[in-house]
């Protein structure tokens, strides 16, 4: 501040100058009277001596600040975006790629908060936070009755999952007994965290079944595309056990598979049944169930799955090549999502 007011004094000086050597010159003039030459003495002394004092006062402090605030707009326009101190440490290469950086670095942080806010969301909603709180049919389900066609393959390794989605929770019981190699990518897609950028329910077909599996997320697009191969079917085949005389149809509502379009075609999509069916499982090998859902949570969940678009849903390949778009987004606002999966429990069903 001292600089300006020194800078205001020296111009003060020369303005008042000029202003004497100007009114100097008119007073030498004989052509004015001496009324007129005194009259504009006076006045540019006035002028003169207002100029004066106005410059070698202290600014107050408004004018300070509204002083430094022109400087600082000058300087903005003559300066680069980044301060010079970045501009010398940094190229604008080198900048963006350290911007790059750090964006890479807040995204793995909140991601990691999310994940933990989400599982520990995951463990209060769901209803069974371990294996010892189900009932022994909902762990191994044993003879043929009112759901079963059949009895399912018995013993083994079971393992329970709990899936939150826009809808509410579903409860999963993956039986490595039914389909060793299904329930085993499930859970490897499960552990991995595959769900948990959110999977959109694409095509919900009412009172049929519902499919799923591919991501939402461009980072996970190319997750689980290896195909496995397919587990023996344990459900009776061909069009004559679509229905037994009881009228328990084949594939039981809440049974878990794999969509596919031939032998050893398993990936990551999978399907849910909404309703008991006859027609799944029936000889295409990779129908074969996995698991199955437990618990009327999980039921009321299924049941208010949204199903309007149908088979009109998003599209496959633009989902496996481009994740669920914004465009998407707002082209199918109803659709359903899971949100997040976490394994609570797994054991040998006998040591439980």
């Amino acid at each position: 501040m001292a600089v300006n007011n020194v800078y205001r004094q020296s111009e003060s000086s020369a303005s008042c100058s000029a202003i004497f050597r100007q009114f100097g010159a008119w007073l030498k003039c004989s052509c004015c009277p001496v009324s007129v030459r005194i009259a504009l003495w006076v006045t540019g002394f006035i002028i003169a001596l207002h100029i004066f004092v106005f410059n070698h006062l202290p600014l107050s402090g408004s004018q300070l600040i509204r002083q430094e605030n022109m400087r600082i707009r000058s300087e903005r326009v003559s300066k680069p975006h980044h301060p010079d101190t970045i501009v010398a440490t940094f190229g604008e290469d080198s900048w963006k790629a350290r911007a790059k950086v750090v964006e890479a670095y807040q995204e793995k942080v909140f991601k990691e908060h999310a994940a933990k806010n989400n599982k520990d969301i995951i463990i209060r909603n769901c209803p069974y936070p371990s294996l010892a709180k189900l009932s022994e049919e909902q762990k191994m389900p044993r003879a043929a009755n009112d759901r079963h066609m059949v009895a399912p393959p018995q013993g083994g390794k079971i393992s329970l999952v709990c899936c939150d989605t826009t809808k509410g929770t579903f409860t999963i019981i993956a039986h490595d007994k039914w389909a060793p190699k299904g329930a085993a990518r499930f859970l490897e897609m499960v552990t991995s965290g595959y769900f948990n950028t959110g999977v959109p329910m694409m095509r919900c077909i009412k009172n049929f079944l519902c499919q799923f599996g591919l991501n939402a997320s461009k980072e996970k697009l190319k997750d689980f595309d290896e195909t496995i191969e397919d587990d023996p079917n344990w459900l009776p085949e061909g069009p004559t056990h679509r229905e037994n005389a009881l009228g328990i149809k084949r594939f039981a509502q809440g049974y878990l598979a794999y969509a596919g379009a031939g032998k050893h075609s398993r990936n990551k999509q999978l399907i849910v049944a909404l309703t008991p069916n006859g027609p799944l499982a029936g000889g295409s090998p990779w129908e074969v169930p996995w698991g199955e859902l437990v618990g009327e949570e999980s039921y009321r969940t299924l049941s208010q799955i949204y199903t309007g678009y149908g088979e009109d849903g998003p599209k496959q390949g633009m989902l496996h090549n481009r994740g669920m778009t914004e465009d998407m987004k707002l082209e199918f606002p109803e659709l359903d999502y899971i949100n997040y999966c976490e394994l609570l429990d797994e054991h040998d069903y006998g040591d439980i």
